[in-house]
């Protein structure tokens, strides 16, 4: 994946890789078995292996902050500091934004390529 971001960079100014729709042309012409060694472009599948580790709770991106008390709380943990505010934690907006600029085609590509971590964690692509 170094190899594979040293080379993208060299081809792309940073900041046509700043926009999600370059950035998603590039992961989509590796193959996934690339991508899956590393734990950014990775299925979560794959990272996870949700079917050989039982799991009692998986978070979400949306609710990220709410995630982080719940676990906080059910650890018993004390003294843990972070970040509380729901634009800090939680901008769902910027994310919309970027995938609506994102191609229909690219757009359904990315989807197929993801579409095991889609199923397993709930999401519905549109």
């Amino acid at each position: 994946m170094e190899k594979f971001l040293s080379e993208a960079e060299a081809r792309w100014s940073y900041e046509n890789l700043t926009k999600l729709d370059s950035f998603v042309k590039l992961l989509l012409k590796q193959p996934m078995a690339d991508l899956d060694a590393n734990r950014h472009w990775g299925s979560y599948n794959t990272l996870c292996d949700p079917c050989h580790v039982g799991y009692d709770f998986v978070g979400r991106f949306e609710t990220l902050a709410d995630d982080l008390e719940y676990v906080v709380k059910k650890s018993n943990v004390t003294n843990v500091h972070y970040r509380r505010s729901a634009t800090d934690l939680n901008d769902t907006d910027a994310v919309e934004e970027s995938f609506n600029n994102l191609s229909q085609g690219n757009m359904k590509l990315l989807v197929k390529r993801y579409e095991l971590d889609y199923s397993l964690f709930g999401y519905l692509p549109t």
